[in-house]
């Protein structure tokens, strides 16, 4: 999740809706939040909104609209706290994660998204990929990928494939936790939500789909089962000209029998070097090393590269006005 927004906004009850001021001044703010630079519209959407940040709706309210950085139109669901953040942004909330996948993919790349959503990721790096790419995008809610699928024919995205299943350690079943937040559905086990059935297959089960020559980068983000799509990805993870943006929060982690440090270590044990990705006031991508979990941070991202493969990467980087730090 986005650690600003969250530090910018106090606590919330997901049943207090804003009240007429609020909803007022949000929608007045639109056409200079969708005009400000990425980190202050969120920054400004995070303070405007308060404590309705992340509530949920009831009423059912959809819009259509350009998306930045990719361009392309997408119907989003107000009901959804980051799809309404997109709509009065222009753009996804995952500032970070953009960031990396423009700075890192370009023609002819492939992109692996597990744990697309609605595909806010995916759309970018359909984009930078271009008409010779790949983007491969999985999540085990049918209801996210028919609506990610009718995107994608709605902007002729033919190299986008997605697969209603979700990714683990070993191929079987599972049940998939929903939660009001598309983002926060989970194989974890929630009790007293509502579940449904997905079947599970491993990362590695779809490595030849992935040109041999392509450069690829892999993105994780499922709430607490990283770890278990790690230790089944153990061919993609030697996979050369491969890199890795990986959500890591570590309580989830242990849910699911993993942790931070399991996950770094699988990471390093592939030969990655790992990095944390921010944006800042100037919106711009910066990399940090890092040898091992942060501490006292519940949930951040890390990338994963290669020292071998240093100079391809960094030269992407440098394109995009980042400098790769010794790592």
């Amino acid at each position: 999740m986005l650690a600003l927004a969250r530090a910018m906004s106090p606590p919330l009850s997901p049943k207090d809706p804003p009240g007429p001021l609020r909803r007022a001044a949000l929608r007045l703010s639109v056409p200079l939040l969708r005009s400000s630079p990425p980190w202050l519209a969120v920054r400004a959407y995070a303070r405007l909104a308060g404590e309705s940040f992340y509530s949920h709706g009831g009423s059912g309210r959809t819009a259509t609209l350009r998306l930045r950085p990719h361009g392309l139109p997408v119907e989003l669901f107000l009901d959804d706290w980051s799809e309404r953040l997109a709509y009065h942004c222009g753009r996804y909330y995952d500032l970070e994660g953009t960031a990396v996948v423009e700075a890192l993919l370009g023609s002819g790349d492939a992109f692996v998204d597990v744990g697309c959503n609605v595909g806010m990721l995916a759309l970018t790096a359909a984009v930078q990929v271009g008409e010779r790419g790949l983007v491969i995008a999985f999540d085990p809610n049918p209801q996210l990928c028919e609506r990610l699928r009718e995107t994608c024919r709605a902007n002729g995205l033919a190299r986008v494939v997605v697969e209603n299943v979700a990714l683990g350690a070993e191929p079987g079943a599972a049940d998939l936790s929903l939660a009001e937040h598309t983002g926060t559905g989970t194989l974890r086990g929630r009790k007293g939500q509502r579940s449904i059935p997905t079947a599970v297959r491993t990362l590695d089960e779809f490595l030849e789909r992935v040109p041999p020559g392509a450069f690829a980068l892999v993105k994780l983000d499922v709430e607490g089962y990283e770890g278990m799509v790690l230790r089944g990805a153990r061919a993609f993870l030697r996979r050369p000209g491969t890199g890795a943006l990986v959500e890591v929060t570590d309580s989830w982690l242990r849910e699911t029998g993993s942790s931070a440090d399991e996950l770094f270590d699988t990471l390093a044990a592939g030969g990655f070097s790992l990095y944390r990705p921010s944006v800042g006031p100037s919106s711009r991508l910066s990399l940090t090393p890092l040898a091992r979990p942060l501490e006292g941070v519940a949930q951040y991202d890390v990338v994963g590269l290669r020292p071998s493969e240093r100079d391809a990467w960094a030269a992407r980087l440098r394109r995009a006005g980042v400098r790769l730090p010794a790592g």
